[in-house]
């Protein structure tokens, strides 16, 4: 089984969306268990790993939407 730069880019955006629900869990004081903060550390770590994997191999890393926007030197005419 292989994945694609695409799935460790999901993977990212998963890990950011669980670091928003625990925040947002947390300013509505709701209860959220010490094991939420490790294992979002744990995929931070994770993530750090691949990331420095994908360097060492020369992989470059998937291009963010702030990475596509168009710059105003590239737009026609500039």
């Amino acid at each position: 089984m292989s994945s694609s730069p695409d799935d460790l880019h999901t993977f990212g955006d998963s890990a950011q969306a669980l670091e928003a629900q625990i925040a947002e869990a947390e300013a509505r004081g709701a209860p959220v268990p010490p094991e939420a903060h490790a294992m979002l550390e744990s995929l931070r770590q994770l993530a750090r790993a691949i990331e420095d994997l994908q360097a060492s191999l020369g992989v470059e890393p998937p291009a963010t939407d702030e990475a596509d926007a168009p710059r105003p030197d590239d737009a026609p005419g500039a």
